[in-house]
């Protein structure tokens, strides 16, 4: 008799112990995933030391070792602004409702700097707020042409003139306003609107401020409280100005106007460079250590709050540096990308599938639990099915997009077709055709005797630069030297990439030479 009230006993125990069990696990699901997305400005492989680079950078390489790391990824459009679109969109630059008002739809559009978020645009915060997330963004925004509505102040204005600060004050606060209107984010704050040279900035003002952004960040982590979250940091660094020269610059210096006091919101600036210095690398590797703090100032708030284990944090690059960039060369749109989920991923993984910027967003809503409605005319894909090892690859193809180039890309190959407007077309020659860059323009000259055709030297890193259709074989030239397209031998290949070419485009308002024709 005893027994059999123990064993009832027992069974009541397990009983309520997997009624625990079970409530702890309906909570576990229930609670939202926090996001942080880390997206960094010209950042190439050899910037990582995990990846192979002479800096010092431990926070990063912590989310690359502890993370998945995306080995095949690549920016659709490799310059800022479209690529940042891609990022809080989840589309394609062509399907920016700000283009619509800048070109005729018979014409390609012009991809570079010009790609904006328009008030009506869906972002990823638009959509994480309505399924109860507390959104915010801190640092370089670059979705917005400021140039035509701030106030211009004179790049040689006097700093310390208090009036002249008022109206930096008022730019910023303008700016900032238009840009919270717009991209959707509940909390802007500390932001640079776009590069520092756009700025009505005197010069000596244009300088990054890390510890300003990273301020920002820690100020939003405080402010959501127990709410789930979406941070968007995205930095300056390590885009020009040359980030080594602002690292000694005054560190109240911000697009805000000069602050009352130092930031101070993670080491020192000194103990950069003595860390730099103590693990034997040059100088110019600095900066990308100060960014690596500001992430390890990211983690360690994280970890305070509690919070670690349930938040997302992206690392991704907006493209693979100056080598290619605003090309749709490998060089450029190729570039570093992880993400890390404490407890949640197996740590140290590569996921060597073919992976884009666009794939962030709803990678990141499959992650937290959102369903997307079809109407959202989403271009990128849940990177879900790589992660879990469900799937080896989400796509055959990938479209790139910039300037007036367009791509499509394999695994073995990548077409690409340069295609102008009319009116360029009618003043290209097959004498003068070397004459017009990508961007359809006779690019300006630095000196007399040395003559600079094409920016940031595409033509001299890619000998078929001027060439309007080139296909490559990424396997046996993966830095794109020949061009087969003119191969007799290739033409079937060629062919099957431009019908590929031709279902992408098709998708968008613009037309793109006979790839749209009707």
């Amino acid at each position: 008799m005893i027994i059999k009230r123990i064993n009832f006993g027992i069974a009541i125990l397990l009983l309520a112990l997997v009624n625990i069990s079970c409530s702890n696990i309906k909570d576990k699901i229930e609670v939202k995933p926090n996001v942080v997305i880390i997206y960094t400005d010209d950042m190439n492989y050899e910037n990582i030391s995990a990846l192979g680079g002479d800096v010092l950078t431990l926070n990063i390489d912590k989310l690359m070792a502890e993370g998945i790391q995306f080995t095949n990824f690549r920016d659709v459009s490799a310059v800022c602004s479209p690529s940042r679109f891609n990022l809080l969109t989840g589309k394609n630059a062509s399907q920016s409702k700000s283009l619509l008002h800048q070109f005729p739809i018979s014409d390609p559009t012009f991809l570079r700097w010009n790609v904006d978020i328009d008030e009506g645009e869906r972002t990823i915060a638009h959509i994480m707020k309505e399924h109860g997330y507390f959104t915010g963004m801190v640092g370089k925004y670059h979705n917005l042409q400021n140039e035509e509505i701030q106030d211009d102040i004179p790049a040689d204005a006097d700093v310390a003139d208090a009036e002249i600060q008022k109206r930096i004050h008022a730019n910023y606060t303008m700016l900032k306003d238009k840009v919270q209107k717009t991209s959707g984010f509940d909390y802007v704050e500390n932001i640079y609107v776009n590069n520092l040279h756009a700025l009505a900035l005197p010069i000596p003002m244009r300088h990054h401020n890390m510890d300003w952004i990273t301020a920002g960040g820690l100020d939003f982590l405080d402010k959501a409280e127990d709410k789930p979250f979406l941070l968007y940091f995205p930095t300056t660094l390590p885009h020009e100005p040359a980030p080594v020269s602002s690292m000694y610059e005054d560190d109240r210096i911000t697009p805000s106007g000069m602050l009352a006091e130092s930031p101070n919101s993670q080491p020192s600036r000194a103990s950069v460079f003595k860390r730099v210095k103590e693990a034997g690398l040059l100088e110019e590797s600095a900066p990308f250590t100060w960014l690596d703090d500001a992430v390890g100032v990211l983690i360690n708030k994280l970890e305070e709050k509690g919070v670690l284990g349930n938040t997302i944090i992206v690392f991704a690059s907006d493209h693979g540096g100056n080598r290619g960039k605003m090309t749709c060369y490998e060089k450029g749109v190729k570039a570093p990308a992880a993400i890390y989920w404490k407890g949640h991923f197996e740590a140290g993984k590569k996921v060597n599938g073919m992976t884009a910027n666009i794939d962030i967003l709803p990678t990141i809503f499959d992650l937290c639990g959102i369903k997307i409605d079809s109407s959202e005319n989403l271009n990128g894909k849940s990177l879900k099915p790589l992660i879990t090892g469900d799937k080896t690859k989400i796509r055959e193809s990938l479209f790139l997009e910039i300037t007036y180039t367009r791509a499509v890309v394999t695994d073995k190959w990548k077409y690409i077709a340069v295609r102008f407007p009319k009116e360029v077309q009618d003043k290209i020659t097959p004498e003068n055709n070397n004459e017009y860059n990508q961007e359809g323009t006779k690019y300006s000259t630095r000196t007399p005797t040395t003559p600079v055709k094409v920016r940031f030297s595409a033509d001299e890193l890619f000998p078929s630069y001027f060439d309007r259709d080139q296909l490559f074989d990424l396997e046996n030239d993966p830095n794109e030297q020949i061009n087969l397209a003119f191969d007799p031998n290739y033409q079937t290949i060629l062919a099957e990439m431009k019908v590929k070419l031709a279902d992408y485009v098709s998708e968008f308002p613009h037309s793109f030479g006979e790839f749209t024709q009707k």
